[in-house]
């Protein structure tokens, strides 16, 4: 249902298996089939979010670097610290529950988003030892090109919600 209205897409680790052992990419090949104009990238794609006159530059990976036990996005907070380049940012790979925080990009109001597990139960999740996570797994970024700000949810029924109030 989802597929043809993806806008972009990033491989994780269980995808580059095909491209280590084949050297076959066949997520960019089952994503093209389906969406064909999907921005796609392997490791990490650069996106830039523009409305009107306003723009948001943000990056999403399926794992960023110094990713940490205490803080779940620390390394998409890093990853900005280091490059300076976008104001939002998304990841994945932690098998933990979706969240959304704000952090300071150089004076102004960052994203980061982390998407949770689909899995109903995730077996490896418990095996790591990683506590029961919420029913959070999609996170939604509502941009607001008046302000130039952005607003992160961790529920898309919240979301949908918030942008139904503008009706």
């Amino acid at each position: 249902k989802i597929a043809p209205k993806l806008l972009w897409s990033v491989s994780g680790n269980h995808d580059a298996w095909t491209q280590a052992v084949a050297g076959i990419d066949y997520l960019r090949d089952v994503t093209a089939a389906i969406t064909p104009k999907v921005i796609y990238d392997q490791d990490d794609a650069r996106i830039t979010v523009a409305i009107d006159r306003r723009e948001w530059p943000g990056r999403v990976r399926h794992k960023w670097r110094g990713t940490s036990i205490y803080n779940a996005t620390h390394g998409i907070e890093r990853g900005y610290r280091e490059d300076h380049n976008f104001v939002w940012g998304v990841g994945a790979h932690t098998h933990v529950s979706g969240l959304v925080r704000s952090f300071n990009a150089s004076g102004d109001q960052g994203l980061a988003l982390l998407c949770g597990t689909y899995k109903r139960d995730d077996t490896f999740a418990r095996r790591i030892g990683v506590s029961k996570m919420n029913k959070s797994t999609a996170v939604t970024i509502v941009f607001d090109p008046e302000s130039g700000s952005m607003t992160g949810f961790d529920n898309l029924q919240i979301a949908a919600k918030f942008l139904q109030s503008f009706d």
